[in-house]
């Protein structure tokens, strides 16, 4: 995930081992973060992964949590399907707070379809 520091830079990447879904994020603010509204973005497997950071495409709808209690976790959650992704693709997490939340916790569900993965790739 990355915190918004007035940059596009995902700071941290994730290469996906299956096909599948982003069921939902949990984030839980340190402080007050207001009104955070958060993004995923992906390129495709046969780019290089830094790409993500310059290129990356947005998937999925930009969501909205009110982290204004401290402490207090909420959750995102996109419709079935509407944030899919391919095996090798690479996904980052752009969270943009309102506020400074202090430390941000964060909890990110993928679902996989291992259904008909060849055995030599699991």
């Amino acid at each position: 995930m990355n915190e918004d520091d007035y940059t596009d830079n995902q700071l941290h990447r994730c290469v996906m081992p299956f096909d599948g879904i982003v069921q939902h994020l949990t984030l839980k603010p340190q402080n007050n973060a207001g009104n955070v509204n958060i993004r995923i973005y992906k390129i495709t497997g046969d780019t290089a992964a830094d790409t993500l950071d310059t290129a990356g495409v947005q998937v999925g709808n930009t969501l909205t949590l009110n982290l204004s209690t401290a402490g207090l976790p909420q959750t995102a959650r996109w419709g079935p399907g509407n944030v899919g992704f391919n095996r090798g693709d690479v996904l980052g997490v752009k969270v943009d707070p309102g506020t400074d939340p202090g430390q941000l916790d964060g909890m990110l569900v993928l679902m996989f379809d291992v259904q008909n993965v060849p055995s030599d790739n699991i």
